[in-house]
């Protein structure tokens, strides 16, 4: 089985090579995206930034769905006069959702987010290692 994201390339690959670069963009089919993403490692936590620009805070929606983190958004454009005739018009809606593996001592319960500018910074606390004594026989 073809992996998805790579099926979708090889469509618009054939499309493109028929029709040019701007196909998806003339027909208005809705853009979607991957924003870029760095995770650092501190002490105490995990630190994901994405960069998302374009995007307002209300665009977008954060997750964790089992061990992942889910970030999606959706943003439209909103048109300010009806009736208007583009000549070439290349900004339109879009959407992007990015899933990301959670280490296994990270604390998503205690996830905390912020939005400036852009980016999108999430920092994840990691849990404390509890300390088991095993009494030996």
């Amino acid at each position: 089985m073809m992996d998805p994201k790579k099926a979708i390339q090889k469509y618009k690959k054939f499309w493109k090579s028929i029709f040019g670069d701007d196909v998806f963009r003339d027909i208005g089919i809705v853009e979607v995206s991957m924003p870029l993403l760095n995770i650092e490692e501190e002490r105490n936590q995990y630190k994901y930034i994405f960069h998302i620009p374009g995007y307002e805070k209300k665009d977008i929606t954060i997750e964790v769905s089992g061990n992942s983190l889910v970030i999606s958004g959706s943003k439209k454009v909103r048109e300010r006069k009806k009736g208007k005739n583009y000549i070439y018009k290349e900004i339109n809606e879009s959407s992007f959702k990015r899933v990301v593996p959670l280490p296994v001592d990270a604390d998503s319960e205690k996830l905390k987010a912020g939005f400036k500018n852009g980016v999108l910074t999430i920092s994840i606390p990691k849990k404390k290692a509890k300390k088991k004594k095993i009494k030996v026989l």
